[in-house]
Formats: C-alpha cells, sequence, structure tokens
C-alpha cells in the first residue's frame, strides 16, 4: 500500500535532487529536476516537483516497514530543509493515514538509534 504527502515549497525541485543525490549514496536512486525514485531497503519511494510542491509516494515491501520508511524520508526532508516548517500530512487513498501518523511521532530519528 502507498502513502502519499505533500510539501508546499518554492524549493521542491531542489529538495527533490538533494534527497536523491544523498540517498544515492548508499541505495539505488534516479532523479532529474521534476522526478526520482528511491529504492530504500524498507521500500520505495518516488518524488515529484512542481513549481510549488513536492510529492512524495512511499510503498514499503510490508506493512510493519511502512512507519521506518516514512521516518527516513520525513527526517532527511527535514534536515534539508531546515530553514522551513516540513509539516507532512500522509495520505492512504486518499484519506488521513492516522495510523502512520501515530508511529511517526513515537519514533525516535532512525539516524539517533545507530549511533
Amino acid at each position: 500500500m502507498t502513502v502519499t504527502a505533500r510539501f508546499t515549497t518554492e524549493r521542491a525541485s531542489r529538495y527533490l535532487q538533494q534527497l536523491c543525490k544523498h540517498f544515492a549514496h548508499k541505495v539505488p536512486a534516479t532523479f532529474d529536476e521534476r522526478h526520482g525514485e528511491v529504492e530504500l531497503p524498507h521500500g520505495r519511494c518516488v518524488l515529484d516537483a512542481d513549481d510549488s510542491t513536492l510529492t512524495i509516494a512511499c510503498t514499503a515491501i510490508e506493512p510493519a516497514r511502512e512507519p521506518l520508511l516514512v521516518k527516513v524520508i520525513e527526517v532527511h526532508l527535514e534536515r534539508f530543509a531546515w530553514k522551513e516548517t516540513v509539516e507532512l500530512d500522509w495520505l492512504r487513498d486518499g484519506a488521513p493515514a492516522t495510523d502512520l501518523v501515530t508511529k511517526l511521532r513515537a519514533m525516535p530519528d532512525p539516524h539517533k538509534q545507530a549511533e
């Protein structure tokens, strides 16, 4: 199942490229100015940018991995977009993914777990 979020920003293409370049150091990633795809260990994320919005669609390889997949994307976007307030509303089939959001709020930063 896929969850989707949109981030309204004038820097959508920049963030798309930063995210994909960053992940490409460790996992398969392809991108251009408007579209990117990243194959993470927990699933796949597709990013699309227009002049004012970065759209992120994440599909976990299994339901239990969805929160970690999304958390990894959120944490990295927050780091790259540190001058902006990043608040992503994740949707599943057009409805709020409240179960996912609850899990995300309870999760620590994946990078801090590794330290």
